[in-house]
Protein backbone atom coordinates (compact mmCIF):
# COMPACT_ATOMS: atom_id res chain seq x y z
CA UNK A 1 0.00 0.00 0.00
CA UNK A 2 2.73 2.46 0.43
CA UNK A 3 4.78 1.87 -2.79
CA UNK A 4 1.44 2.56 -4.52
CA UNK A 5 0.52 5.23 -2.62
CA UNK A 6 3.83 6.91 -3.62
CA UNK A 7 3.69 6.03 -6.99
CA UNK A 8 -0.12 8.21 -6.97
CA UNK A 9 1.58 10.84 -5.33
CA UNK A 10 5.19 11.00 -7.77
CA UNK A 11 2.30 11.27 -10.12
CA UNK A 12 0.38 13.78 -9.06
CA UNK A 13 3.81 15.88 -8.60
CA UNK A 14 4.57 15.02 -11.79
CA UNK A 15 1.64 17.30 -13.13
CA UNK A 16 2.23 20.30 -11.15
CA UNK A 17 4.66 22.42 -13.21
CA UNK A 18 7.81 23.18 -11.37
CA UNK A 19 7.46 26.98 -10.81
CA UNK A 20 4.66 26.72 -8.95
CA UNK A 21 4.79 26.96 -4.99
CA UNK A 22 3.26 23.48 -4.45
CA UNK A 23 6.09 22.22 -6.30
CA UNK A 24 8.66 24.07 -3.93
CA UNK A 25 7.15 22.07 -1.36
CA UNK A 26 6.79 18.37 -2.34
CA UNK A 27 7.93 17.22 1.20
CA UNK A 28 5.15 18.30 3.12
CA UNK A 29 2.51 17.93 -0.02
CA UNK A 30 4.14 13.78 -0.17
CA UNK A 31 3.79 13.21 3.56
CA UNK A 32 -0.05 12.77 3.72
CA UNK A 33 -1.85 9.40 5.00
CA UNK A 34 -0.82 6.78 4.59
CA UNK A 35 2.73 7.74 3.55
CA UNK A 36 2.52 9.64 6.96
CA UNK A 37 2.19 6.20 9.34
CA UNK A 38 6.52 6.31 10.25
CA UNK A 39 6.26 7.60 13.15
CA UNK A 40 2.96 5.08 14.26
CA UNK A 41 5.38 2.80 12.72
CA UNK A 42 8.16 3.45 15.32
CA UNK A 43 5.77 3.45 18.18
CA UNK A 44 4.28 0.03 17.40
CA UNK A 45 8.02 -1.87 16.10
CA UNK A 46 9.22 0.13 20.04
CA UNK A 47 6.06 -1.38 21.73
CA UNK A 48 7.02 -4.45 20.08
CA UNK A 49 10.42 -4.96 21.31
CA UNK A 50 9.27 -3.61 24.66
CA UNK A 51 6.58 -6.57 24.72
CA UNK A 52 9.56 -8.91 23.79
CA UNK A 53 11.49 -7.66 26.62
CA UNK A 54 9.63 -7.93 29.27
CA UNK A 55 10.10 -10.63 32.38
CA UNK A 56 9.03 -13.95 31.94
CA UNK A 57 9.85 -17.56 33.49
CA UNK A 58 9.34 -19.05 30.00
CA UNK A 59 12.82 -19.81 28.84
CA UNK A 60 11.90 -19.82 25.05
CA UNK A 61 11.06 -15.93 25.48
CA UNK A 62 12.83 -14.74 28.28
CA UNK A 63 15.60 -11.77 27.75
CA UNK A 64 19.45 -12.52 27.64
CA UNK A 65 22.25 -9.90 28.56
CA UNK A 66 24.17 -9.11 25.18
CA UNK A 67 27.80 -9.48 25.63
CA UNK A 68 30.73 -8.41 23.82
CA UNK A 69 30.94 -12.12 22.48
CA UNK A 70 27.25 -11.55 20.82
CA UNK A 71 28.91 -9.07 19.25
CA UNK A 72 31.89 -9.94 17.95
CA UNK A 73 29.99 -13.17 16.51
CA UNK A 74 27.30 -11.12 14.84
CA UNK A 75 30.37 -9.39 13.37
CA UNK A 76 32.23 -12.60 11.82
CA UNK A 77 29.20 -13.81 10.36
CA UNK A 78 28.64 -10.00 8.38
CA UNK A 79 32.18 -10.38 7.94
CA UNK A 80 32.17 -13.63 6.06
CA UNK A 81 28.78 -13.09 4.03
CA UNK A 82 29.91 -9.58 2.62
CA UNK A 83 33.04 -10.76 1.70
CA UNK A 84 31.36 -13.81 -0.19
CA UNK A 85 28.77 -11.06 -1.89
CA UNK A 86 31.86 -9.10 -3.00
CA UNK A 87 34.16 -11.97 -4.00
CA UNK A 88 30.65 -13.32 -6.49
CA UNK A 89 30.53 -9.42 -7.34
CA UNK A 90 33.49 -9.53 -8.71
CA UNK A 91 33.27 -12.38 -10.83
CA UNK A 92 30.16 -11.40 -12.58
CA UNK A 93 31.07 -7.87 -12.45
CA UNK A 94 31.51 -7.25 -16.58
CA UNK A 95 28.40 -8.74 -17.11
CA UNK A 96 26.81 -5.64 -15.52
CA UNK A 97 26.49 -2.53 -17.81
CA UNK A 98 25.79 1.59 -17.39
CA UNK A 99 25.10 2.34 -14.10
CA UNK A 100 25.10 -0.94 -12.22
CA UNK A 101 28.29 -1.42 -12.97
CA UNK A 102 29.66 1.80 -11.94
CA UNK A 103 28.22 0.94 -8.40
CA UNK A 104 29.66 -2.34 -8.35
CA UNK A 105 32.76 -0.91 -9.36
CA UNK A 106 32.92 1.53 -6.19
CA UNK A 107 31.74 -1.47 -3.46
CA UNK A 108 34.33 -4.09 -5.26
CA UNK A 109 36.90 -0.65 -4.78
CA UNK A 110 35.72 0.22 -0.95
CA UNK A 111 36.17 -3.22 0.23
CA UNK A 112 38.66 -2.71 2.54
CA UNK A 113 36.50 0.16 3.88
CA UNK A 114 33.90 -2.85 4.61
CA UNK A 115 36.15 -5.08 5.90
CA UNK A 116 37.01 -2.02 8.43
CA UNK A 117 34.00 -1.33 9.23
CA UNK A 118 32.40 -4.29 10.53
CA UNK A 119 35.94 -4.81 12.34
CA UNK A 120 35.47 -1.40 14.15
CA UNK A 121 31.71 -2.68 15.44
CA UNK A 122 33.22 -5.89 16.59
CA UNK A 123 34.64 -3.60 19.08
CA UNK A 124 31.59 -1.66 19.80
CA UNK A 125 30.57 -2.11 23.59
CA UNK A 126 26.87 -4.01 23.48
CA UNK A 127 23.97 -2.35 23.96
CA UNK A 128 20.51 -3.66 25.16
CA UNK A 129 19.39 -7.16 25.99
CA UNK A 130 19.13 -9.93 23.33
CA UNK A 131 15.19 -11.37 22.85
CA UNK A 132 13.36 -12.64 20.80
CA UNK A 133 12.41 -10.56 17.63
CA UNK A 134 10.21 -10.56 14.21
CA UNK A 135 12.47 -11.59 12.32
CA UNK A 136 11.54 -10.72 8.88
CA UNK A 137 10.56 -7.22 9.59
CA UNK A 138 9.17 -5.26 6.46
CA UNK A 139 6.60 -3.46 4.80
CA UNK A 140 4.95 -6.47 3.58
CA UNK A 141 4.33 -7.32 7.03
CA UNK A 142 2.36 -4.55 8.33
CA UNK A 143 -1.09 -3.81 8.34
CA UNK A 144 -3.38 -0.19 7.82
CA UNK A 145 -5.96 -0.21 10.47
CA UNK A 146 -7.58 3.05 10.02
CA UNK A 147 -4.78 5.55 11.01
CA UNK A 148 -2.84 2.64 12.94
CA UNK A 149 -0.56 -0.11 11.92
CA UNK A 150 -0.96 -3.70 12.48
CA UNK A 151 2.26 -6.27 13.17
CA UNK A 152 1.59 -9.63 11.60
CA UNK A 153 3.45 -12.62 10.36
CA UNK A 154 5.72 -13.79 12.92
CA UNK A 155 7.18 -17.26 11.99
CA UNK A 156 10.32 -15.25 11.00
CA UNK A 157 12.26 -15.97 7.40
CA UNK A 158 10.72 -18.94 6.11
CA UNK A 159 13.99 -20.57 4.82
CA UNK A 160 15.61 -20.10 7.74
CA UNK A 161 15.72 -23.44 10.01
CA UNK A 162 12.95 -23.03 12.79
CA UNK A 163 15.71 -23.41 15.42
CA UNK A 164 17.31 -20.28 13.83
CA UNK A 165 14.46 -18.39 13.55
CA UNK A 166 13.75 -19.06 17.48
CA UNK A 167 17.05 -17.65 18.44
CA UNK A 168 17.00 -14.55 21.02
CA UNK A 169 19.15 -11.42 18.90
CA UNK A 170 18.98 -7.48 19.45
CA UNK A 171 15.97 -5.68 18.41
CA UNK A 172 17.78 -3.58 16.05
CA UNK A 173 18.28 -6.42 13.71
CA UNK A 174 14.06 -5.87 13.10
CA UNK A 175 14.37 -2.32 12.95
CA UNK A 176 17.44 -2.44 10.13
CA UNK A 177 14.83 -4.23 7.93
CA UNK A 178 12.12 -1.84 8.53
CA UNK A 179 14.80 0.82 7.21
CA UNK A 180 15.64 -1.41 4.37
CA UNK A 181 12.05 -1.96 3.28
CA UNK A 182 11.51 1.81 3.38
CA UNK A 183 14.28 2.06 0.96
CA UNK A 184 13.23 -0.42 -1.11
CA UNK A 185 9.79 1.26 -1.31
CA UNK A 186 11.07 4.65 -2.65
CA UNK A 187 12.94 2.79 -5.55
CA UNK A 188 10.07 0.90 -5.99
CA UNK A 189 7.63 3.52 -6.70
CA UNK A 190 10.22 5.49 -8.69
CA UNK A 191 10.63 2.57 -10.63
CA UNK A 192 6.93 2.36 -11.48
CA UNK A 193 7.28 5.40 -12.38
CA UNK A 194 9.56 4.93 -14.94
CA UNK A 195 7.27 2.08 -16.18
CA UNK A 196 5.13 4.54 -17.64
CA UNK A 197 6.90 7.45 -18.61
CA UNK A 198 10.20 6.17 -19.81
CA UNK A 199 12.37 8.11 -17.30
CA UNK A 200 12.53 9.82 -13.76
CA UNK A 201 13.07 13.53 -13.93
CA UNK A 202 15.19 14.78 -11.11
CA UNK A 203 12.26 16.56 -9.29
CA UNK A 204 10.65 12.99 -8.75
CA UNK A 205 13.42 11.21 -7.81
CA UNK A 206 14.46 13.86 -5.11
CA UNK A 207 11.24 13.70 -3.89
CA UNK A 208 10.73 10.45 -3.41
CA UNK A 209 14.59 10.22 -2.16
CA UNK A 210 13.19 13.12 0.53
CA UNK A 211 9.96 11.05 1.32
CA UNK A 212 12.31 8.09 2.50
CA UNK A 213 14.86 10.26 4.10
CA UNK A 214 11.86 11.71 6.30
CA UNK A 215 10.25 8.32 6.81
CA UNK A 216 13.77 6.93 8.29
CA UNK A 217 14.28 10.08 10.58
CA UNK A 218 9.99 9.44 12.17
CA UNK A 219 10.61 5.76 12.38
CA UNK A 220 13.86 5.80 14.53
CA UNK A 221 12.62 8.94 16.17
CA UNK A 222 9.78 7.13 17.61
CA UNK A 223 11.07 3.87 18.18
CA UNK A 224 14.22 5.49 20.28
CA UNK A 225 11.50 7.18 22.56
CA UNK A 226 10.28 3.72 23.88
CA UNK A 227 13.90 1.75 23.12
CA UNK A 228 16.04 5.06 24.45
CA UNK A 229 18.18 1.77 26.12
CA UNK A 230 19.18 0.94 22.32
CA UNK A 231 19.41 4.86 20.88
CA UNK A 232 23.01 5.41 19.22
CA UNK A 233 24.13 8.11 21.85
CA UNK A 234 27.45 6.36 22.01
CA UNK A 235 29.32 3.76 19.14
CA UNK A 236 27.22 0.75 20.52
CA UNK A 237 23.49 1.28 19.43
CA UNK A 238 25.09 3.25 16.26
CA UNK A 239 27.05 0.48 15.25
CA UNK A 240 24.91 -2.63 15.91
CA UNK A 241 22.23 -0.75 13.61
CA UNK A 242 24.97 -0.62 10.58
CA UNK A 243 26.30 -3.85 11.35
CA UNK A 244 22.20 -5.55 10.96
CA UNK A 245 22.10 -2.66 8.39
CA UNK A 246 25.36 -4.31 6.12
CA UNK A 247 23.74 -7.61 6.54
CA UNK A 248 20.51 -6.99 5.30
CA UNK A 249 22.21 -4.99 2.23
CA UNK A 250 24.38 -7.50 1.56
CA UNK A 251 21.61 -10.15 1.53
CA UNK A 252 19.73 -7.90 -0.93
CA UNK A 253 23.24 -7.42 -3.36
CA UNK A 254 23.07 -11.76 -3.75
CA UNK A 255 19.85 -11.88 -3.99
CA UNK A 256 18.97 -8.84 -6.81
CA UNK A 257 22.70 -9.83 -8.23
CA UNK A 258 20.77 -13.69 -9.12
CA UNK A 259 17.45 -12.60 -9.96
CA UNK A 260 17.27 -9.01 -10.47
CA UNK A 261 19.94 -6.93 -11.81
CA UNK A 262 18.11 -3.78 -12.78
CA UNK A 263 17.53 -3.59 -8.76
CA UNK A 264 20.95 -4.25 -7.49
CA UNK A 265 21.65 -0.22 -7.58
CA UNK A 266 19.26 -0.08 -4.62
CA UNK A 267 21.39 -2.30 -1.97
CA UNK A 268 24.44 -1.37 -3.46
CA UNK A 269 23.82 2.43 -2.83
CA UNK A 270 22.63 1.25 0.86
CA UNK A 271 26.15 -0.31 1.68
CA UNK A 272 27.91 2.70 0.08
CA UNK A 273 25.85 5.11 2.01
CA UNK A 274 27.11 3.68 5.33
CA UNK A 275 30.45 3.41 4.86
CA UNK A 276 30.31 6.99 3.71
CA UNK A 277 28.35 8.18 7.00
CA UNK A 278 24.87 8.85 5.09
CA UNK A 279 23.07 5.77 6.60
CA UNK A 280 20.08 5.81 8.53
CA UNK A 281 21.47 5.60 12.00
CA UNK A 282 23.74 9.18 11.53
CA UNK A 283 20.60 10.81 11.01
Amino acid sequence: MIVEALDRKLEDLMLVGEETEDAQETGEELYVFPLDLAVRLGQRTGELHSAFAMPTSNPAFASAMLSKDDVALWAQIVRGESEHVLHELERNVTGFSGETQLLVSRLLDARDQVRARIEAIAECAPVGVKTRIHGDYHLGQVLIAQDDVMIVDFEGEPARPLAERREKSSPLRDVAGMLRSLDYAASAATERFASRTGDVPERIAAAAAAWRNRAMRDFLAAYFAIMPELAPAGRGGSGLLDLFLLQKAFYEIAYESANRPAWLPIPVRGVLGLLTGEGPSKS
